[in-house]
């Protein structure tokens, strides 16, 4: 058979939010390059070439709120009688791309065990603006007293805290082991940063 080439496709990019994108094509050597709204700035790349190999040049690009750098991408707070009706948390921000979100038990009224459900907000379906909580018996029984919640919300990745040398990191996975009364095994994970001594 006769042999034949193809030009190289490196496929299509999505356009930053809050931003803008121009192409020249998909192929090899064409490029596209990126604009971010006015009071965006533009983190990534602000233009990427298509390669040879078929990938693209660069990193992803993102159209950041400067307002997210400098009170960075972490949220807190306390939510007061918390039962086992969906109770929505708006985290006032829209800074998160990738949000972990920690709840915990202040635990005051229970003599059952109670754990936290947390889902995405029907209104938006993504945990990037705000999310639902709510107490839980992990058998079902109704008995379940209404309690106070301790949440924290970070962007997934790892930082250090402006104008401190405090790092931070946040990461979410699927665990296969379900722990019980004396016993925390469960399953070991990797840091992000390196620490001179276990982190809390």
């Amino acid at each position: 058979t006769a042999a034949s080439c193809s030009v190289r496709d490196c496929g299509s990019l999505a356009a930053p939010s809050n931003g803008s994108m121009s192409c020249s094509g998909t192929t090899w050597n064409q490029t596209c390059s990126f604009l971010c709204e006015r009071s965006y700035w533009l983190e990534g790349s602000t233009a990427r070439t298509c390669m040879s190999d078929g990938s693209w040049s660069g990193s992803t690009t993102h159209c950041v709120n400067p307002m997210c750098e400098s009170a960075g991408r972490m949220r807190w707070g306390i939510l007061s009688n918390v039962g086992t009706s969906w109770q929505s948390v708006d985290i006032e921000t829209s800074c998160f791309r990738d949000p972990v979100v920690v709840i915990t038990v202040k635990f005051r009224s229970n003599d059952l065990t109670v754990v936290p459900r947390v889902r995405p907000n029907p209104s938006d379906g993504l945990y990037r603006y705000s999310f639902d909580v709510r107490l839980q018996n992990p058998r079902n029984l109704p008995q379940v007293e209404t309690e106070d919640l301790h949440y924290i919300v970070v962007e997934k990745g790892k930082f250090v805290i402006p104008g401190s040398p405090t790092k931070i990191e946040a990461q979410s996975y699927t665990s296969p082991v379900t722990d019980y009364a004396s016993s925390y095994v469960g399953t070991s994970q990797s840091y992000l940063h390196a620490y001179s001594s276990d982190p809390a």
